[in-house]
């Protein structure tokens, strides 16, 4: 039998502006709004976020974290406020941040694998802009298409991290397969 890896490509968002060509800025800002989405449609493991708060930490560009501490600034989900937290990558992720996102576009495969095995089995979403992040075993990542900014989710890795994600309301899911599935 042929087992597909739970990997589903998401197309939450598709944005059409001046020249049908996304900006830094409204790729940002989608980005944002997409966070807001996961973690409105993430259940994590009961005693794992403080009542008060929900942190995201940033592994990458420090740009990126003031762009999400503007756009998180008096935001409140789930009834709790969002706190947005730059990290270097000595500092350890867990148990203080729910969402690690990893802005680094040019971490060495061996060292996204590392981070990777690192948080696998803690109710931890990793997030990044890497490319194949989530194939290589991460929570989630981005993806820019030509007119829209778009999620990859492995469900694997989210079911490892005590974690689940609600597909209900999303209207294009696509199962992609693994290549040993293919063959």
């Amino acid at each position: 039998m042929i087992t597909l890896r739970k990997i589903f490509f998401l197309l939450l968002t598709v944005i059409s502006f001046n020249g049908y060509c996304l900006t830094n800025e409204v790729i940002s800002q989608e980005k944002a709004k997409l966070i807001k989405f996961i973690i409105n449609k993430t259940s994590w493991p009961s005693g794992s976020i403080p009542k008060d708060r929900f942190t995201i930490c940033l592994l990458g560009e420090p740009e990126n974290a003031k762009i999400l501490q503007q756009a998180f600034s008096k935001t409140q989900i789930k009834n709790r406020s969002l706190l947005v937290k730059a990290l270097n990558k000595n500092e350890k992720a867990f148990p203080s941040c729910q969402i690690l996102y990893i802005t680094e576009a040019e971490m060495e495969p061996n060292e996204q694998k590392q981070l990777i095995d690192q948080y696998a089995k803690y109710p931890l979403l990793l997030l990044s802009d890497m490319e194949h992040f989530a194939h290589n075993g991460g929570s989630m990542n981005f993806v820019i298409l030509q007119k829209a900014v778009a999620l990859t989710v492995n469900m694997e890795s989210l079911n490892k991290a005590k974690l689940s994600f609600d597909l209900k309301e999303l209207d294009q899911v696509i199962v992609v397969p693994d290549n040993d599935d293919l063959k």
